[in-house]
This record gives structure tokens, sequence and C-alpha cells, in this order.
């Protein structure tokens, strides 16, 4: 049991102020107490839930993959030539028309890592491998995955792999380890980043995206904010409070590159009107049901660029070294 509201990331327990969140994806509505520290910002959970595996259903996030299969065999060639072309600086007229006809898609998030297609990558928090999948198929060969929530191993072939274990079980040292919207689950977070040294190769990098708690977002939503998903959501950090701990686990934060979008404003207004993210009439389930029109969605769009570029948007990809 956790002291009362002192903050986990830097330790302050001075003028942290305690708010009732609702369980507002599902629609339970069932209320959970957070706090937020007056010194680095983070707003976290007061009490980890008992059993957390009850509220990740089969349907939450990335643990639901349909699509499983490879590309046919000029497919796969094209996408390793635009892969190559992006990540390997190996440079090809056809690779330069597939990435100028082409929209850039998650390897984009990979590059700034100094990732190439022939590394070796584990996803923590991987799910199904909804993402991975996504990967294995523009050309990635060394894939691996890793999610305590999935019900068995999953071993897609060669280059793909997802194994159902802790963190302290998976061995390495891996090229590029990436957390895509995992480490907000975890609640030992300096045992995570032991992790991640123990993980990663010398000199390589490490991508966190999380859920960020900016100004602006927080003057705008404060508890109606729709990325803080409680209870799943034990922490919502802030830039401040992400670089404390990348400190204290003797990482250097390179990059920070923010990457929102609509979902910060749908997700909150629809809160605000009581709305669940997963209901029949919510833009994220049924968008011709919802209540938002296109003009307002482009709005949400054209407003979440902006907010990234003043690093205001709710949502950033970190860019981590160990020193």
């Amino acid at each position: 049991m956790p002291e009362a509201n002192k903050c986990r990331i830097c330790f302050n327990e001075t003028d942290n102020k305690s708010y009732s969140i609702r369980e507002m994806q599902f629609g339970t509505r069932e209320e959970f107490e957070y706090f937020e520290c007056s010194h680095c910002g983070c707003l976290q959970i007061k009490s980890y839930p008992e059993d957390p595996g009850k509220y990740y259903p089969d349907d939450y996030g990335l643990h639901n993959v349909t699509k499983t299969g490879k590309p046919g065999k000029l497919i796969g060639w094209l996408r390793e030539k635009k892969l190559k072309h992006v990540l390997d600086d190996k440079k090809s007229l056809t690779g330069f028309l597939l990435n100028l006809l082409i929209k850039p898609g998650f390897e984009q998030k990979l590059k700034p890592a100094g990732v190439k297609s022939d590394s070796s990558i584990l996803d923590i928090g991987s799910g199904a491998g909804k993402i991975l999948l996504n990967l294995r198929n523009k050309g990635f060969k060394d894939i691996t995955g890793t999610d305590i929530f999935i019900d068995n191993d999953l071993i897609y072939d060669e280059c793909l792999r997802i194994f159902k274990k802790e963190l302290s079980e998976i061995e390495g040292p891996f090229d590029f380890i990436m957390m895509n919207h995992s480490l907000e689950h975890m609640p030992e977070q300096d045992e995570v980043f032991g992790h991640l040294r123990r993980l990663i190769k010398p000199g390589k990098m490490i991508m966190i995206r999380i859920p960020v708690k900016t100004d602006y977002i927080w003057d705008m939503f404060g508890i109606k904010w729709g990325s803080l998903d409680a209870p799943r959501h034990f922490y919502l950090h802030t830039q401040k409070s992400m670089e404390i701990i990348a400190a204290r686990n003797k990482f250097s934060i390179e990059k920070v590159l923010f990457d929102s979008g609509s979902y910060q404003f749908y997700s909150s207004e629809q809160i605000i009107r009581d709305i669940p993210l997963r209901s029949a009439n919510s833009y994220y389930m049924n968008k011709k049901s919802s209540l938002f029109s296109r003009s307002e969605i482009r709005g949400f769009v054209k407003k979440a660029e902006e907010l990234n570029k003043n690093h205001q948007g709710d949502c950033a990809c970190f860019y981590l070294k160990p020193l």
C-alpha cells in the first residue's frame, strides 16, 4: 500500500491533489482515486487494482488481431525496397518513388532511433502484435514482442514471435526497444527502466510512446481527458516527470516527438457528455452515429498538429539512450 499521495516518480508528498476519475472506456463508470504531484505534475493512481487483468477484455486495444498473413512476393519486395530507402540509406529509384507515392507509416517513428531494416526489435506490451505484424510485412525480420495479457505465446514465423512473459523473463540484448502505450500500464516504473537497461545494446536507443499530461490538455479537460483511461493507466506522465525518472535510471532523453491526434478531443468531448468510448454512438466505434461532423474532426486534426508543434499535444514519443 503506497504512502498517502507520495509521488512514486519524484517522491514529493507536499500539496499533491486528489481526484476521483471514472472508468469511461467501457462505461462501467466505476470511480478510482488518482493524485497529481505538485512538483513533477505526474498524475497517478493511488492504489493499484488487485486484479488488473479483469479490466482488459479480449477486445481491448492491441489484443484483437484478425489479419496475420504475409504480403505476396512482389508486394513484399516493394515494401522492403521502400524500408531500406527510408532507414538504411540504400537509395534506389524504386524506393524513392514508393516513398513519394505511399504515405509514411509507423516505421517513421523508428527513424530517430537509428533503426535499420536488419535491427533486432523488442516491443514491450505488444498485445497480439498488430503493430509488429505491420512492421514484419514492411520488411523487418527480427521482431520480438512480450505481453502478459495474451493467452499464449504467438509464433507467427521466423521473423516475428510474441511471448506471454513478464519483462524479467525476456533475454536480450536488442538493437531497439519500444513501448507503445504500455509504460503507463506498469506499476513499478523504476523496475521497468532497470530491465530496459539490461535489454538494450550499448549505444542503442529506446522509444517510449505514452499519453502526456500537458498544461493545455489538463487545463482544457481535467478529469474528463479521454486518455486518462482509469484504472488501466496507472501513470499519466508529464515531460518533466519523464525527465526525472529517466535521469534517475541513467538514461538521457535524446528527442521528444509529439504525435497526438484527434482522439484527445473527441474522446474528451464525449466524456463531458457522458458517452463512453466503446458505446454505439461514439466516434471511436461508429463515425456515422457520432455527434461530430466531418468538419469538426478536421478541426480536431488541425488543432492536434498545432499542439504537437508546440509540445502541447497529449501523446509523445520519448527517445532514450543509456548513459
